[in-house]
């Protein structure tokens, strides 16, 4: 069978961008919701439940949640999830909010791309 000169060159161009793409082959990427700060100082309080009961704040939380800004940039992070669609930063008090990301990671490098403060996204987490 002989291609046609249209033939060779859509799969030149084809094999180009596969190889000179900025994402390897089998990279995966997730949009990054927001970015977090877990703040474990939780205040010694004891609180009423629904029954009347009094409870210290403290067995009933872990700690709070801030969102935070970063930087549009580019930055090499080691993540480990922690629960569906929640990754923590290794070394940092920060957590990455994603959606619909269903990378296991028990330690991984990846690449976080901030492109935006606030929104729908805020970037992507990429995983190699």
């Amino acid at each position: 069978m002989i291609m046609s000169r249209f033939e060779i060159l859509a799969s030149l161009a084809t094999v180009t961008c596969i190889l000179f793409s900025p994402v390897s082959v089998g990279a995966t990427d997730c949009e990054v919701k927001r970015i977090v700060q877990v703040d474990t100082d939780v205040p010694d309080v004891t609180v009423v439940t629904k029954s009347g009961e009094p409870v210290e704040l403290r067995s009933l939380i872990e700690g709070f949640v801030v969102p935070v800004r970063i930087d549009a940039g580019v930055y090499e992070v080691n993540v480990r999830r922690k629960a569906s669609n929640l990754y923590e930063i290794q070394g940092k008090n920060l957590q990455i909010e994603t959606r619909y990301c269903y990378q296991y990671s028990f330690g991984e490098d990846a690449i976080l791309k901030i492109t935006s403060a606030s929104g729908w996204s805020v970037g992507k987490l990429i995983f190699d």
